[in-house]
């Protein structure tokens, strides 16, 4: 007869991880914004690209109740930029963020782009 490994089973009470982070995120039945979320929403309210610091600054000062770190920003930023939300632009070792254009904006400037590439004469 083989002998079984005994592993700790959760209890019918515990909720699965993932619940119960949700769970803690849950304060007097509003869910807290993720950082995601909020540096969407940030970079949609800006002109132009924006430094790490920028961007950490600026959440900072728009959240204060929040503990902001720029290694945090960081890598919620290049989570976004994998995802393709956001759009990282690299130059002499600066590195800036911003959002990305809209689909249907960059469509439209392929299709005009197109038609003045295939006019010059090869």
């Amino acid at each position: 007869m083989k002998k079984r490994a005994k592993f700790p089973r959760p209890h019918a009470s515990q909720a699965p991880t993932r619940a119960r982070a949700a769970h803690h995120e849950v304060e007097g039945g509003r869910a807290e914004a993720t950082w995601g979320e909020i540096v969407l929403s940030y970079l949609a309210g800006q002109q132009g690209p924006q430094s790490v610091a920028e961007i950490t600054n600026g959440v900072g000062a728009a959240h204060p109740e929040r503990t902001v770190q720029a290694t945090v920003s960081r890598s919620t930023l290049e989570g976004l930029v994998a995802r393709g939300k956001v759009q990282r632009a690299k130059q002499k070792g600066s590195v800036t963020y911003s959002m990305v254009a809209h689909e249907g904006a960059a469509e439209q400037a392929g299709q005009e782009q197109a038609p003045a590439e295939s006019s010059v004469p090869a």
